[in-house]
C-alpha cells in the first residue's frame, strides 16, 4: 500500500500517516528523551551510586563472593553455552593494585562433563564449597556437594544423591546449611561436613507450608542466624531464622527481593537487591529494625552483593549490554545512595513485577485420586525407516516402533529389503525396561547374499537364518562413566545357500564394558575396556571365542584423538560362519550378540578376510562440537598355521550421530553413520574409495 501508486514511498507514508518517516522519527527520539530525563530526575541522578568497575565480563556471571581473609573473590563464570567455571581472582592489596584487572588465579571447570556452581567459600579461606551433578544408578542426574582446595586442586565429595545444593557453611566448617529439592518439594537441610548427613533445618516451618520454596541460604557471621529468600503466597520474601531464639520472621523490603543476599561483616545488616523501582538496586536491611537504606542507585541492574571482611565496601554484579561486570562500591566514602529505600513504584515502569497469585483455598476442588502407571493405556506407535549403503549393498528398512511413555516397554517390528547381497527379511524385537535388569528378544528371519557384493564376491557365505535371541543387560552410570554387563542365549536354523545344506547353530554370550572419564573442562581423557565371550554349537561341532577391545580418548581444546584396538581369539571346530570375519555393514534385523565374530566396517565389502584370530587398530581426530572424524584404520582376520595377510587399511571422513551424543533421541539403541572411505587390500587384492551410510536401531 505504501509503494502503490506514483510519488513512491515518502508520499505513501505521508498519506497513510499523516506526517513524514522523518518527522514522526524526530518526535519518536525527543519523547523518548524526555522520558529518559524525567526518570533519571525520579531516580535521584545527581545521587547515583554505581561503585567502580574492578572487572569487565563477557557472558553470564553469578555467585560473586570474598574470602574470610579479604586476599581472594571468586564467581562462577560461563564465557560461552556450555563453558562454564568457578574462577578465583586475587584482590589487590594495596589500592593502586586494587583496581587492576587480573586474569584468574585459579579456575574449575566441568569435572567429567558435569559444570560445577553456585560456590561458596569454606572459613579457611583457601575451600570452595561448589554443587554438581551426576548421575545416580537410574540415570537421574542428582545434585551433591563437593569442596575444592583452591591451591593443591584437590576435590572431596561431601553428599552423594542427596539433591541438594546452594549451601553455606558455618563459622566452624563443620556444618552447612543447604537447600534439598526432591519430588517437588523444597526443604532446607543441615549437611555434616565429615559424613555427608542431612537433617531437616526447622520442620516445624516446613509443616506450617510444606509448598515453600527456598533459595540462597547465607549464615550470619557469628553462626546464630540465617537469612534465605523464600517464595510463598505468589510472592518472593527475605527472611531470617534466629537459630538461639528458635524464630523465624519476614524482613521488610521495599520490593521483591532478588538473587543472593549477603550479610555485614558485623551481621547486624543484610544486603538484598529489589525491584522496588523497576530496576534492580541494592539495599542494606537493619536485621534487628529499622528502615532500609538504599546502597545502589544505578539504571541497569546491580545484584549479588558480596562486602569485603572489612565493611568497608562491597563487590557486586553490575548488568551491562555484554554481560554481568564486577564492580567494588566503597562504602565509607560516602559514595552509597545513602537515603532511605525509595517506595513501590508500580506502574510507573513499563517493566513491572508480576501480580501476586492467590493461594490454593480450601474451596477449590481437591486433586484428582492418583491412579496405576499402564503401559497399554499410555503407548505410542511412530513409524521407523532404516537404510544402509556401502560396498556389501543397499537396503531399506522400514518398520514399527512403539513404546510406553517413560520407556519401559519397548517393540521394534522392521523389515528389510534391497539388493540381493542382503540381509533381506525381517524381526520382531521387544524390549523391557521396568526392572533393573532390561530384557530384550528377537524373531529374525533374513537370507544374506555377500556373493552377489560387487567389490568383492564370497558366495560360500551365502545363508538363510531364522532363529530366536534373547539377552538380559544390567547396566549402572557412575561418575564420569558407567558400567555394563550383559548374557544372551540364543539358537537358529542356518541354510547355507552355496553348499546347500541346513543345520542348527546354538550360542551363548557375555559381555562386560566401561567407560571412565577424566575431565576438568575442555582438557581430559576418557578410557573403554570391553571383554566379551561366546559358546556354541554349530553343525554338531562346539566352539569358543574371546575378544578384548580399549579405547583412549584424550581431548584438548576443540579437538580429541582416539586410540583403538581389539583382539580376539577362536578355539574349538567352529565352522566358516563362525570364524571372525571383517567388512560389513550392521543391520537392525540381527541382535549384536549374535554376530561378534563379524567385525563390521561399513566401508567394507563383508568377509573381506576370515579366520580364527583378529586384530584391529584405529585412530580417529575429531572435532569437539560435531560428529565427524579424520580415521585411520588397519584391521585383518587370520589363521595360525596359514600365512598371516597383510592388513586391510581404511583411512577417510566419517560422520556418526548415536545415543551417546543424544540420550533421548531413542529409546534403544541408536546409530547413524555415513562416510567416505580409501580401501587397500593386499589379500584379496584390490582398492577402492567408496561411500557409506547407514542407521541402526535395535530396542
Amino acid at each position: 500500500r505504501l509503494t502503490s501508486g506514483g510519488g513512491g514511498f515518502e508520499k505513501g507514508f505521508r498519506e497513510v500517516f499523516g506526517k513524514s518517516a522523518r518527522d514522526l522519527y524526530d518526535q519518536f527520539r525527543a519523547e523518548t528523551t524526555s522520558r529518559g530525563i524525567e526518570e533519571g530526575k525520579r531516580l535521584g541522578q545527581p545521587r547515583i551510586a554505581r561503585g567502580e568497575l574492578w572487572r569487565r565480563l563477557e557472558g553470564a556471571t553469578t555467585s560473586p563472593q570474598v574470602s574470610a581473609d579479604g586476599r581472594y573473590l571468586l564467581a562462577r563464570r560461563e564465557t560461552h553455552r556450555g563453558e562454564a567455571e568457578i574462577a578465583v581472582w586475587e584482590i589487590g592489596p594495596t589500592p593502586a593494585e586494587f583496581g587492576k584487572a587480573r586474569e584468574p588465579l585459579r579456575a574449575l571447570p566441568a569435572i567429567n562433563g558435569y559444570p560445577t556452581g553456585q560456590p561458596r567459600w569454606m572459613p579457611d579461606g583457601q575451600t570452595v564449597l561448589f554443587s554438581r551433578k551426576s548421575p545416580d544408578p537410574e540415570r537421574i542426574l542428582r545434585s551433591d556437594l563437593y569442596l575444592w582446595s583452591v591451591l593443591r586442586g584437590s576435590i572431596r565429595r561431601v553428599t552423594r544423591g542427596a539433591d541438594v545444593a546452594m549451601a553455606d557453611p558455618f563459622p566452624d566448617g563443620r556444618s552447612l546449611i543447604g537447600v534439598s529439592n526432591r519430588h517437588g518439594l523444597s526443604r532446607l537441610v543441615r549437611i555434616d561436613v565429615e559424613s555427608g548427613r542431612l537433617e531437616p533445618f526447622r520442620p516445624d516451618v516446613e509443616r506450617d507450608d510444606p509448598w515453600r520454596i527456598w533459595i540462597h541460604p547465607r549464615v550470619s557471621p557469628d553462626g546464630g542466624r540465617v537469612a534465605v529468600l523464600v517464595h510463598s503466597n505468589g510472592k518472593w520474601r527475605a527472611a531470617v531464622f534466629d537459630i538461639p531464639r528458635a524464630s523465624f520472621r519476614e524482613l521488610s523490603i521495599s520490593g521483591s527481593p532478588v538473587g543472593p543476599p549477603a550479610w555485614s561483616p558485623d551481621g547486624a545488616r543484610l544486603y538484598v537487591a529489589n525491584d522496588s523501582a523497576g530496576v534492580w538496586n541494592l539495599e542494606a536491611i537493619p536485621v534487628d529494625g529499622g528502615g532500609a537504606r538504599a546502597v545502589t542507585r544505578v539504571t541497569g541492574a546491580a545484584v549479588a552483593p558480596a562486602p569485603v571482611p572489612d565493611g568497608r565496601g562491597l563487590f557486586y554484579l553490575d548488568l551491562t549490554a555484554h554481560g554481568f561486570d564486577l564492580s567494588f562500591l566503597r562504602l565509607d566514602a560516602g559514595e552509597t545512595a545513602g537515603g532511605p529505600a525509595p517506595p513501590d513504584t508500580a506502574g510507573s515502569l513499563p517493566i513491572l513485577p508480576p501480580s501476586a497469585v492467590p493461594a490454593a483455598t480450601a474451596s477449590q476442588p481437591p486433586a484428582p485420586a492418583s491412579r496405576e502407571y499402564s503401559v497399554r493405556e499410555n503407548h505410542a506407535l511412530r513409524f521407523y525407516l532404516g537404510e544402509s549403503l556401502g560396498p556389501s549393498g543397499a537396503m531399506w528398512q522400514p518398520g514399527l516402533e512403539g513404546s510406553d511413555l517413560i520407556g519401559r516397554f519397548h517393540w521394534l517390528a522392521v523389515a528389510s529389503f534391497g539388493s540381493v547381497s542382503g540381509p533381506r527379511g525381517g524381526a520382531l524385537s521387544i524390549a523391557w525396561r521396568g526392572s533393573p535388569v532390561v530384557l530384550r528378544g528377537t524373531l529374525f528371519d533374513a537370507v544374506e547374499r555377500p556373493g552377489a557384493q560387487q567389490v568383492l564376491r564370497r558366495p560360500e557365505f551365502d545363508q538363510a537364518r531364522l532363529g530366536a535371541f534373547a539377552d538380559a543387560v544390567w547396566g549402572r552410570p557412575i561418575d564420569g562413566g558407567s558400567v555394563e554387563v550383559s548374557g544372551s542365549v540364543g539358537s537358529s536354523r542356518v541354510e547355507s545357500l552355496a553348499a546347500k545344506e541346513t543345520f542348527r547353530r546354538d550360542l551363548v554370550a557375555a559381555r562386560a564394558e566401561g567407560s571412565v572419564e577424566r575431565s576438568r573442562g575442555r582438557l581430559g581423557a576418557v578410557f573403554e575396556g570391553d571383554v566379551s565371550a561366546s559358546a556354541g554349537r554349530t553343525d554338531g561341532e562346539s566352539w569358543s571365542q574371546l575378544q578384548a577391545g580399549g579405547r583412549v580418548t584424550v581431548r584438548a581444546w576443540k579437538l580429541g584423538l582416539r586410540l583403538a584396538g581389539r583382539l580376539g581369539e577362536t578355539s574349538g571346530n567352529p565352522t566358516r560362519f563362525d570364524l571372525f570375519s571383517v567388512g560389513g555393514a550392521p543391520s537392525s534385523l540381527f541382535p549384536e550378540a549374535l554376530d561378534r565374530n563379524r567385525w563390521t566396517a561399513a566401508a567394507l565389502p563383508a568377509d573381506v578376510q576370515v579366520g580364527r584370530r583378529i586384530e584391529d587398530w584405529r585412530a580417529d581426530l575429531m572435532p569437539r562440537e560435531f560428529p565427524m572424524a579424520l580415521f585411520y584404520e588397519r584391521t585383518r582376520a587370520w589363521t595360525p598355521g596359514f600365512e598371516k595377510p597383510e592388513p586391510v587399511v581404511l583411512y577417510g571422513a566419517e560422520m556418526r550421530f548415536d545415543d551417546s551424543r543424544a540420550p533421548g533421541i531413542a529409546i534403544g539403541s541408536f546409530d547413524f553413520f555415513a562416510g567416505i572411505a580409501r580401501i587397500r587390500s593386499r589379500a584379496p587384492e584390490f582398492a577402492s574409495t567408496r561411500l557409506y551410510a547407514g542407521i541402526v536401531y535395535r530396542p
